[in-house]
């Protein structure tokens, strides 16, 4: 009881209770400027995949959490196009260097826009890669 009537107990009980409220807004409201600020920076990008002259995936979106992974890690860009082109074709080659080369990948930053042909990248060889 003694807890109950005592001021200094509801002056803490206060303070705490308004810092829990302030703290949760704070948390959902940066949140939401953090995921909105994702999607506008990294958002409404598409792949396009070509094959023997027939488009295999025709803009197909990608999340903005992806795009955000593979533009922070460039390691990961050649590892997401070459999973996203392994049902079509198998890539033994550099994509981001020897298919830009060949005019085999575009990736258009203004259209935000992947588009890969594979019939334009290298055939693959029998010949191991390290002889």
């Amino acid at each position: 009881m003694f807890f109950s009537q005592s001021p200094i107990f509801h002056s803490l009980l206060d303070g705490l209770l308004v810092e829990l409220i302030v703290t949760i807004t704070g948390v959902l409201f940066a949140r939401t400027i953090l995921k909105w600020w994702i999607n506008w920076r990294y958002g409404r990008w598409t792949i396009t995949i070509k094959h023997a002259n027939v488009v295999k995936l025709d803009k197909i979106p990608i999340t903005p959490e992806k795009i955000k992974q593979v533009t922070d890690i460039p390691e990961d860009m050649p590892v997401f196009l070459k999973g996203m082109c392994s049902p079509y074709k198998i890539l033994r080659c550099d994509l981001m260097r020897e298919g830009v080369e060949l005019g085999g990948l575009i990736i258009d930053d203004q259209k935000r826009e992947i588009i890969i042909d594979l019939d334009l990248l290298p055939e693959p060889t029998n010949t191991p890669l390290n002889l």
